[in-house]
């Protein structure tokens, strides 16, 4: 008998578990002055528990069953007409893929085989009134049908002699039942194991797409930033220029449904809006609009252009901070080349006369924004670290002090978040390790803390206690051990469950092996960023959480 004859078999006698153990609970009551009729109240509870279990089981399998649409899927839950499995080609194949390898499929066979050979023993045992010997799982139903019409009309009775027979077997049903358990939990093994493995089957699935065109963002982000570096350098006597790019960019950048086409180099170019400081002091304005895109080299570039060596000599060439300065880096692999295009109309319309102001001092000196601001906000940060993280753009630099905000009219503009990026040098791209240190990256810890103070608009250190210091000072885990106590406590009582799984995903990292290091550059990284943390995010977004009220429904 083939696994999937089993299963189907198995499936098809489940009523008549069900009904056992709803005559069970009228015997209990209708009869209960009699041992034997007591110990068949018992028997029938383990029973169906031992049958509800396996109920359980088999559902996963069925809706965890690859290539078959959901409908499908909810068809095989609940059917219960052998005939129809034995002909279902697609089910049958199904079940063997849904197995990781040939031994998987063999094991579950025996296992369910095993198991149905149990229950086959419990219901031909005839004192226990639920089957005589029948073989046919029909006519099984239909006596069990019988015997609970024959007790909700109070026609059973027992002899002197049934309950004698139903006692002696009482130990080998007993021995049944024991080993019914057992074999149902290692059903539960198996199948775990296969939705484990299922799982990192979709997870690489959805992740080599995703990883390779991520991987082709994150190469052209730092090449831009190796371009910009070189044409960084001046010499203005009143020093060098400050740079704000924005984090708002990454924004949709690294998204999925937006990366599923652009798998290749030629059809992939990214842009960043940044703000640079201009050093002239005789000037009304302060910060200068730019933008700057990295696209790779081709004849058919036909803009009008002019190669640029240092970007301070275009600023100057700024007659008003309503002109936008645009910026082409051609990627040659190995090498860029940096032109100057043609000016544009600013878009942001930034207050020049009010400085900007860090994430820091908003979370101290602010109000707290609506909840869908620090949402978007949150989405925000995410993407970056995932498309900049562990590269020359963010490595030390990137905390709450570096993330800084303008003003427009109406206000502090939270949806684009700048980082303050210095050029004074070639930063190298990842951070010291610690072997102190119990959180295996550093940029990701600061992502779920970012999270957590994003939402409470409070820095971290509000949280801390004495017993998170040693002499008064904080521990390279501080920060860690506070954030997974905030995390649970009454502090986050009001968030989504997306947006505390997306926490716990980062100060957890879940999806990587223990002891093993943690890198961006790794698919699986990649993949449990996506899964754990901006996709919930996204789809609380989708969903429509984002209510006057904060707490979820």
């Amino acid at each position: 008998m083939s696994g999937f004859e089993v299963v189907g078999i198995v499936l098809a006698v489940l009523p008549l578990f069900v009904e056992a153990s709803k005559a069970s609970q009228s015997l209990r009551g209708a009869a209960s002055s009699t041992l034997r009729d007591e110990k068949l109240s018992e028997f029938y509870e383990t029973f169906w528990w031992e049958t509800y279990e396996l109920q359980q089981q088999m559902e996963k399998v069925a809706m965890a069953l690859p290539n078959l649409s959901e409908e499908r899927k909810r068809e095989i839950v609940d059917s219960r007409d052998l005939d129809s499995w034995a002909q279902a080609a697609d089910v049958a194949q199904a079940l063997q893929d849904f197995f990781p390898s040939q031994d998987d499929y063999l094991a579950f066979q025996k296992v369910m085989a095993k198991v149905l050979e149990l229950l086959a023993r419990l219901v031909k045992d005839e004192t226990v009134h639920i089957s005589k010997c029948e073989t046919d799982q029909r006519k099984m139903y239909q006596k069990l049908k019988k015997f609970q019409d024959d007790r909700n009309a109070s026609r059973l009775s027992s002899g002197f002699r049934e309950r004698f027979r139903f006692l002696r077997k009482e130990k080998d049903r007993e021995t049944c039942l024991k080993n019914l358990k057992t074999w149902n939990k290692r059903i539960r093994v198996v199948v775990d194991s296969a939705n484990t493995a299922a799982d990192r089957r979709k997870a690489v699935a959805i992740a080599a797409p995703v990883s390779q065109a991520l991987s082709l963002l994150r190469t052209l982000s730092q090449r831009l930033f190796n371009a910009v570096w070189k044409s960084w350098s001046c010499d203005c006597a009143e020093g060098s220029h400050e740079a704000r790019f924005s984090l708002a960019s990454c924004n949709g950048a690294a998204s999925p449904r937006d990366l599923k086409g652009s798998l290749s180099q030629a059809g992939v170019d990214i842009s960043f809006d940044f703000l640079v400081s201009r050093s002239q002091p005789q000037t009304p304005w302060k910060w200068s609009e730019g933008t700057v895109t990295i696209k790779p080299a081709s004849n058919k570039n036909a803009q009008n252009r002019a190669e640029l060596e240092r970007i301070c000599d275009a600023i100057r060439d700024a007659s008003s901070s309503n002109h936008c300065l645009q910026l082409l880096v051609e990627d040659f692999e190995q090498t860029q080349r940096m032109w100057r295009l043609n000016w544009r109309d600013s878009r942001l319309q930034y207050v020049q006369t009010k400085p900007d102001v860090s994430l820091q001092i908003m979370m101290q000196r602010y109000p707290t924004p609506p909840l869908v601001e620090r949402r978007r906000l949150a989405l925000i940060l995410a993407y970056s670290v995932l498309q900049l993280h562990e590269s020359p753009w963010l490595c030390e630099q990137w905390s709450k002090e570096n993330i800084r905000f303008f003003s427009t009219a109406g206000g502090v503009d939270l949806r684009h978040p700048y980082m303050s990026t210095s050029f004074n040098k070639f930063p190298s791209g990842t951070e010291p390790s610690s072997l102190d240190r119990f959180h295996r990256h550093p940029g990701i810890l600061r992502l779920g803390i970012l999270l957590i103070e994003i939402h409470r608009w409070k820095p971290l250190e509000d949280f801390w206690t004495p017993d998170d210091l040693v002499a008064g000072k904080p521990t390279v885990n501080t920060d860690l051990q506070v954030a997974r106590r905030v995390l649970w406590s009454q502090a986050l009582a009001d968030c989504f469950p997306t947006y505390l799984g997306a926490i716990d995903a980062c100060l957890q990292v879940a999806w990587a092996p223990s002891g093993s290091r943690v890198s961006l550059e790794d698919t699986e990284t990649q993949a449990g960023i996506y899964r754990d943390v901006i996709e919930p995010m996204e789809r609380e977004a989708e969903l429509g959480n984002y209510c006057a009220g904060e707490r979820a429904p």
